[in-house]
């Protein structure tokens, strides 16, 4: 399995467009074209991220809301511990196991945000 990160607090140039590309998988990161009017901890505190493999693909975003960490560790978990299932081969479809499987990943991206020592 391959991957790639785009971190926001790595990409704070207004107006600027920060891409990854692999194969048939690519993401694209930007701060945006105008500041903030609103509070917020850091400037961009957003993430994407990809993982591939020869039989699937996964592509994530994750909204940063008081601080990038969050997002960074969303996607960080999702990366360790579920892209490497969803990117194998498998007898049941990716749309089915997505259906399956969903709900209890976010219980568990919602557990490791709110556990002690979280972003």
């Amino acid at each position: 399995m391959r991957i790639g990160v785009l971190r926001g607090r790595e990409h704070l140039l207004l107006g600027a467009v920060a891409t990854l590309a692999e194969r048939r998988v690519a993401i694209a990161l930007s701060r945006g074209g105008a500041a903030k009017t609103y509070d917020h901890r850091d400037p961009n505190e957003d993430a994407c991220a990809f993982a591939w493999s020869d039989d699937a693909w996964l592509v994530a975003v994750a909204d940063g809301h008081w601080g990038s960490g969050g997002a960074e560790l969303a996607l960080d978990r999702l990366l360790e511990r579920h892209a490497p299932r969803w990117t194998s081969p498998s007898p049941i479809a990716l749309a089915d196991r997505w259906s399956l499987e969903a709900p209890d990943v976010v219980l568990d991206l919602n557990h490791a945000l709110l556990s002690p020592g979280a972003a």
